[in-house]
């Protein structure tokens, strides 16, 4: 055998060999492809009569704050909000009502946003008025497990989760909140 013909032979090998592993991986990727499609991650989501933790959060000054659920009379409303969620500017004005509301009722209402980036301008474009923290780390939105902005939790002052609400409060959002505080709350303005 001459060395140009071993040298083909040693080409040949090395070609089989390198398409036997493009489609070893490609047939992986098909087979990984199909069992994400087939077994979707479904949201962990926080449900009614679910113990929940006390969060961890900053100011936006970076100050620590704990929330523990003892502190409100009749227990703790949690609002996620975010500064860039167009759902959550909307929900101000009803938001500012609920808080109102849930406050002479006894509740205590804090916001939670998952970002502090134009949240200061947010807060006073909107007059916010209940305390707003950053979950800079996104623990809070673990522990609650957050699937969307706006998104608010009832949870008792022993620390059960009483109701979630995920949306902006219109329709049944509305009529749910409504009744737990006793009123009418504004219309969100649609899209």
């Amino acid at each position: 055998m001459s060395l140009r013909t071993s040298g083909l032979a040693i080409k040949k090998i090395a070609n089989s060999w390198w398409s036997i592993v493009m489609i070893a991986m490609l047939t992986s990727f098909v087979v990984y492809q199909h069992w994400q499609m087939t077994h979707p991650r479904v949201p962990q989501l926080i449900y009614e009569g679910e113990k929940a933790e006390g969060l961890r959060l900053r100011t936006l000054k970076r100050d620590p704050i704990s929330i523990d659920w003892n502190a409100g009379k009749r227990g703790t409303i949690v609002y996620y909000t975010s500064p860039d969620c167009v759902w959550c500017q909307r929900n101000t004005e009803a938001a500012n009502m609920a808080y109102q509301r849930a406050s002479a009722l006894g509740y205590r209402f804090v916001g939670v946003s998952l970002k502090a980036d134009g949240l200061s301008e947010y807060l006073a474009q909107h007059k916010i008025p209940f305390p707003v923290y950053v979950d800079f780390d996104h623990s809070a939105a673990k522990t609650l497990k957050l699937r969307a902005t706006p998104e608010t939790i009832f949870i008792s002052p022993d620390g059960i989760v009483q109701k979630a609400l995920v949306g902006a409060y219109k329709g049944k959002n509305a009529e749910v909140l409504g009744e737990i505080l006793g009123t009418r709350l504004p219309d969100v303005p649609a899209a």
